[in-house]
C-alpha cells in the first residue's frame, strides 16, 4: 500500500488505497481487546509474515494502527490541495467515526481522533477556498490552475 500511495503521488493518479485501509481498520483483529503481549514489537517496514502469538495482542493491534493512520495521511497528504478533497474524505471521515464509537484502545482513539480533526480541517479549508472560484468542474484547465493556487 505504501508502495501504491508513491507511485499515486509521483504520477498524480487516484490510487483507491483507503478502502483496503478501512476494510483492515473494521477487521476482525480490532474488535476485541488486545491480549497482553511482553516481546518485542513488530517491525512492520521489514516483515513478511506476523508469528501467531502475536496477532492478537495490543502491540500488535497498536502497531496496525499506526501504520493504517501513517498510510491513511500519506494517502491524503497526496490529494490535499485537490478541489475535490471534501468528496474524497466524507465516506472516509464517516468510516473512522464509525470506528471510534467501537473501539477499546484509548492510544488507537486518540490517533484515529487525530486523523479525523485534521481530515475535517482540510476539507473546511478547501470548501472555503471553493467557495471563491467562478468556474465550474467542467473547465478542467481553470480546476488544475485552482488546484495548483491551492
Amino acid at each position: 500500500l505504501r508502495a501504491l500511495n508513491d507511485i499515486a503521488a509521483h504520477t498524480h493518479t487516484f490510487v483507491p488505497v483507503m478502502p483496503t485501509l478501512l476494510a483492515m481498520l473494521n477487521s476482525a483483529q480490532f474488535s476485541k481487546a488486545g491480549k497482553p503481549y511482553t516481546g518485542k514489537p513488530l517491525d512492520f517496514a521489514s516483515v513478511l509474515k506476523t508469528p501467531k502469538a502475536m496477532l492478537h495482542t495490543r502491540v500488535y493491534q497498536e502497531g496496525l494502527a499506526d501504520q493504517i493512520v501513517e498510510l491513511s495521511l500519506q494517502f491524503f497528504s497526496t490529494h490535499g490541495y485537490a478541489i475535490s478533497f471534501p468528496e474524497l474524505a466524507f465516506p472516509v471521515v464517516f468510516q473512522l467515526k464509525r470506528f471510534l464509537k467501537g473501539c477499546r484502545s484509548p492510544r488507537i482513539s486518540k490517533q484515529v481522533k487525530q486523523l479525523v480533526g485534521k481530515l475535517d480541517e482540510t476539507s473546511a479549508f478547501v470548501t472555503q477556498k471553493r467557495h471563491r472560484v467562478k468556474f465550474t468542474p467542467k473547465e478542467k484547465e481553470q480546476v488544475r490552475d485552482g488546484e495548483a493556487r491551492l
